[in-house]
């Protein structure tokens, strides 16, 4: 994931540095995505609004990624959770949650 916002990030300069624009891009570790939102919120609504955000620690399982959707429409979203790589755990359509405790 971070070499992904790392290669988004490098072809965003190098398309402002062709075109002689300016691109704002905040990187934010949300610590859930509740409690991050205002943070979020409050600079969409500023005047220096960003172009890009890269948020991290949203805490989001797969059944509920399309809160970024939901919450953001006039951004386009890109996510993935941690949840779709663990074994322990089931994410169902509802979002809840199951929890495997590796008995058979």
């Amino acid at each position: 994931m971070l070499i992904l916002m790392l290669t988004l990030y490098l072809i965003m300069a190098m398309m402002a540095a062709a075109v002689n624009f300016n691109v704002r891009i905040v990187s934010y570790s949300m610590h859930g995505f509740m409690q991050g939102l205002p943070v979020v919120e409050d600079l969409i609504a500023s005047d220096n609004k960003p172009d890009f955000f890269l948020l991290q620690e949203y805490w989001v399982t797969l059944a509920n990624l399309d809160k970024f959707d939901n919450y953001f429409p006039g951004y386009f979203s890109f996510c993935c959770s941690a949840w779709e790589f663990s074994s322990d755990v089931d994410n169902s359509l509802d979002g809840t949650l199951t929890y495997h405790d590796g008995a058979a």
